[in-house]
């Protein structure tokens, strides 16, 4: 179904195109403001969602679970401070018990806006949140990283470096290489 469903989204601004004559700058407009209407959408729901939030903190490796150890903590934690040194983007890591009743998305879109990951006026925040007892992991892009962290990309990373690891209780070693992977697209694109 999402296969056939992503189709159609690719095909629609295509005959749209050939329809209407539309410029490719037409088609991109109408792609952009769809995509303003969804993160309209998960910022109006983001006000309800923040008051289940945990408050912001100050490290980019947050585990409300206590299920990494402090080494590994430690560890991604250098990583991305490295990262968020040399302002090319800013990671974060939330580990949740739960995203309650509400999507891993729109339960992450809630929490990078309320805490405010990434960089001002660059957009340039990743978010990589895993809720455990879900079996739910979501990677948020700001608008700055989209054009090479794609949705595509980040269902990519999240379904073949992620979730075997998970599947196998390492989630240290899931993150270490989730993290690899979007830190080297970050460098090559910066």
């Amino acid at each position: 179904m999402k296969k056939n469903l992503l189709m159609v989204l690719i095909l629609v601004p295509c005959l749209l195109s050939a329809q209407h004559r539309l410029t490719h700058a037409d088609s991109l407009a109408m792609f952009k403001n769809k995509h303003k209407e969804l993160r309209q959408r998960y910022a109006l729901d983001s006000v309800a969602i923040s008051k289940v939030l945990p408050q912001r903190p100050h490290n980019l490796v947050n585990d409300y679970t206590h299920t990494l150890s402090d080494r590994d903590k430690r560890s991604l934690e250098n990583k991305l401070d490295a990262l968020d040194a040399a302002k090319m983007a800013q990671l974060a890591i939330v580990i949740v018990p739960s995203v309650g009743k509400y999507d891993a998305m729109e339960y992450g879109f809630g929490l990078a806006q309320t805490w405010g990951i990434g960089q001002k006026r660059k957009n340039n925040g990743v978010l990589i949140l895993v809720a455990i007892n879900d079996h739910k992991a979501a990677i948020l892009t700001g608008l700055g990283l989209e054009n090479f962290i794609t949705d595509a990309v980040c269902d990519k990373i999240i379904q073949n470096s992620l979730f075997p690891h998970f599947k196998n209780g390492d989630f240290f070693g899931g993150l270490d290489e989730g993290t690899y992977q979007l830190i080297t697209l970050i460098k090559a694109h910066r």
